[in-house]
C-alpha cells in the first residue's frame, strides 16, 4: 500500500516467509496440525487451473493484438460518432467495457490508450477524462464474466464457478451499473458536446484508416476463430468435463499452431511479473488457510453478522470494495474468497461469491491504485506526456464506486436475501 517496495518483490516475500512458517509449524507442532503440509499442498495445487487460464489467454490475446483489431475498432468509433466528441466518448466506453467482458481488461486498456489519444489529438480535446472514463468502464464490464478481470479468475477459480453462472449472476447488474456511469460520466465532461461537431477539414479519415487497420486478414480469422471455440468451451466447460485452465492452454496451443506464430515471440507477450505475483499471492493465501487464519476469519465474520445471510452479503460486498479501493483488488479477492469458501458450510456460499466479486472488481475502480488496468493505464499516459493525478482520478472514481457499491448492495439483497 505504501509502495515502498515493488508489490511483486512484497508478496515474494511474504511468500517465502510464509513457506518457512508453514514448514516449521509442520515440522514442530505435528500434534496440533498433523496435516498441515498435505493441507497447504492441496490449496496450492487448486490455484493453479488459475495460471493455466492467464497463461493461455495471455498468449491469444498477444496473437490477437498483431492483426490491428482493435485500432480499427478506434477508427469505425470516429466514423460512426461523426466527430461529435459526446458520441465517440460514449462509443469508446462502450466498446471498452464490450472487449472487457470476453478479453483481459488490463489488456484491452493497453491496446486502447494509445488510440484514445490519437483521438483526443484530432477532436482537440484533453484525452484524461476519455481515459479515466474507459479505465472505470474497463473493470465494470470486466466484472461480467470469468475472465474479464483478474479478481473474477481468482474467485472463479478457487470456487469452481463456470463461466456462465457470471453472466447470468452479474452480468444484469453490471449493464445497469455500467449505463448508469457513462451517462453521469458524459453528463459531467461532455454535456455541453451534444450538439454535432463535423470532422474537421484538416483530418484525413483515409489516413487515419490507413494507419489503424486490419493488418493481417489471415492471421485474424484464424485467431478470431480459435477465441471464439475457447469462448464455448468456457460457456460449456462444466458440461464437458474440462477446466477453464485446460481450455486456455488448448486455444493457446491451437492458435500458435495455426497462426504459425514461433514460441519464442508468443512468450513475450505472456506478463510473467503478473503470473508471478498471482503464483506467490497464491502460495500467501494457501499457508492462511493451512494454519486456521482464514477460518479465524471466518469465525469473526460469522459472528459479526449473527448468521444473517443480508448482513453477510452487505459486510463482505463493502469490506471487498473499500479494502480494494486502497489495497490491490487481487489479494483482496484471494483473501475474501477464501473467507467465502471458509463459510460455506454456514451460509449458501455462492451470494457471497457474488458479493465479493461485485465488491472487489468495482471497489477497485475508486482509485488509480485499486486495479491493475489502473495502475497500468496511468503509467502508460504518463510515458505518453498526459498526466493523471490521485486527485484527478479519485474524483470520478470515488463517487461512482460508492454508488455502484449502493446498487450492488440493493440488487444482491432482494435477488438473493429477500
Amino acid at each position: 500500500m505504501t509502495e515502498v517496495i515493488d508489490r511483486i518483490k512484497a508478496v515474494l516475500i511474504g511468500a517465502i516467509i510464509t513457506a518457512c512458517v508453514v514448514k516449521l509449524f509442520s515440522y514442530y507442532h505435528s500434534l496440533y496440525f498433523p496435516n498441515l503440509q498435505a493441507v497447504y499442498l492441496e490449496t496450492i495445487h487448486e490455484t493453479e487451473d488459475v495460471l493455466l487460464l492467464l497463461f493461455g489467454m495471455m498468449i491469444m490475446i498477444g496473437i490477437l493484438a498483431k492483426t490491428g483489431l482493435f485500432q480499427w475498432f478506434a477508427v469505425k468509433t470516429y466514423e460512426i460518432g461523426g466527430g461529435s466528441l459526446w458520441k465517440i466518448a460514449f462509443l469508446l466506453f462502450s466498446l471498452t467495457a464490450l472487449l472487457s467482458t470476453f478479453l483481459n481488461n488490463v489488456t484491452i486498456i493497453l491496446l486502447m490508450i494509445p488510440v484514445t489519444m490519437e483521438l483526443s489529438s484530432v477532436l482537440r480535446v484533453s484525452a484524461a477524462p476519455l481515459i479515466i472514463g474507459e479505465i472505470i468502464a474497463s473493470n465494470i464490464g470486466g466484472t461480467a464474466t470469468l475472465i474479464g478481470d483478474p479478481p473474477n479468475i481468482i474467485i472463479g477459480g478457487m470456487a469452481h464457478l463456470s463461466f456462465l453462472s457470471f453472466v447470468l449472476n452479474l452480468g444484469p447488474i453490471v449493464f445497469l451499473i455500467l449505463f448508469i456511469f457513462i451517462f453521469i460520466h458524459l453528463k459531467l465532461f461532455y454535456s455541453g458536446e451534444r450538439r454535432e461537431r463535423q470532422i474537421s477539414k484538416d483530418v484525413n479519415i483515409e489516413e487515419l484508416r490507413e494507419k489503424y487497420r486490419i493488418t493481417d486478414p489471415s492471421l485474424f480469422k484464424r485467431s478470431t476463430a480459435v477465441l471464439s471455440l475457447v469462448l464455448l468451451l468456457f460457456v460449456f466447460y462444466d458440461k464437458i468435463h474440462i477446466s477453464v485452465g485446460f481450455a486456455s492452454v488448448l486455444g493457446a496451443t491451437i492458435m500458435l499452431t495455426l497462426t504459425n506464430t514461433s514460441l519464442k515471440e508468443a512468450l513475450e507477450d505472456v506478463e510473467w511479473p503478473s503470473l508471478l505475483f498471482f503464483t506467490a499471492l497464491f502460495v500467501i493465501v494457501g499457508g492462511a488457510k493451512a494454519l486456521g487464519l482464514i477460518d479465524a476469519i471466518a469465525d469473526g465474520t460469522y459472528a459479526l453478522c449473527g448468521g444473517s445471510l443480508a448482513v453477510a452479503i452487505i459486510l463482505l460486498l463493502w469490506v471487498s470494495g473499500l479494502a480494494s479501493a486502497f489495497l490491490d483488488n487481487v489479494p483482496t479477492a484471494a483473501t475474501m474468497a477464501a473467507v467465502v469458501s471458509a463459510l460455506s458450510g454456514r451460509f449458501d456460499p455462492y451470494p457471497l461469491y457474488w458479493a465479493v466479486a461485485l465488491g472487489t472488481c468495482l471497489g477497485g475502480n475508486a482509485t488509480s491504485v485499486g486495479a491493475a488496468a489502473n495502475v497500468v493505464a496511468i503509467g502508460v499516459c504518463q510515458t505518453k506526456g498526459c498526466t493523471i493525478t490521485f486527485r484527478q482520478y479519485l474524483k470520478v472514481g470515488l463517487p461512482i464506486t460508492l454508488l455502484s457499491l449502493l446498487i450492488s448492495t440493493v440488487y444482491l439483497l432482494l435477488r438473493y436475501a429477500v
